[in-house]
């Protein structure tokens, strides 16, 4: 009964290390090497700090791992712009990365779970995100994390085609702060703020 479990937990590593590379190949190819493991490793502390259990972690921790799978569409042409606006069109690609994503893991059905995080990460509960204007309690606590712990990690690490981008913690969190209650829930974002003073 040891060595199953043992292998068990073995073959679950393995497969948790494989996600992680291959959305590191991801983010390296749109120059935000390790943007997801840090979005998943942050969610995680988030979420812990807010009472989810260990199942809803693990669950998280894969969904934040996933949420810009739908970026290997992205051209080097888009990732590689320095300082110059995106046009109509290429903005268009950038936010079809939600729902690309989603078609890239809709035929495994253990993975449905991880749609939500692909599909509504960039929506914000003002309705003014993308792709579809979710509001309020549309969006689920989960998901609401993950899009924390994502504009956190994208405005504190650099970007080549981010102009405000490689910030402090406290510069990080003190721009968030202005999106509270438009963007997240007021008693998550403090959650937020209490593990990311930590950072």
């Amino acid at each position: 009964m040891n060595m199953i479990v043992t292998t068990r937990t073995l073959t679950e590593t393995t497969l948790l290390d494989a996600v992680e590379v291959l959305v590191s190949a991801i983010d390296t190819r749109n120059c935000s090497f390790g943007h997801s493991v840090r979005v998943a490793s942050y969610a995680v502390q988030i979420a812990e700090a807010a009472g989810w259990q260990e199942e809803a972690l693990e669950q998280i921790r894969l969904g934040a791992l996933l949420h810009d799978i739908g970026q290997v569409y992205w051209s080097e042409e888009i990732t590689n712009k320095q300082g110059i606006p995106l046009t109509k069109e290429e903005r268009k690609i950038i936010e079809s990365h939600t729902y690309k994503g989603v078609d890239l893991v809709k035929d495994w059905p253990s993975l449905s779970f991880v749609e939500p995080y692909i599909l509504y990460h960039q929506e914000w509960i003002d309705g003014s995100g993308y792709p579809f204007g979710l509001k309020g309690d549309e969006l689920i606590p989960e998901v609401q994390i993950v899009s924390l712990a994502d504009v956190y990690e994208a405005l504190s690490h650099p970007r080549m085609y981010k102009k405000r981008c490689g910030l402090s913690s406290p510069e990080a969190i003190e721009i968030m702060s202005e999106m509270k209650g438009k963007r997240w829930k007021c008693e998550l974002f403090d959650v937020f703020v209490d593990v990311a003073t930590g950072w």
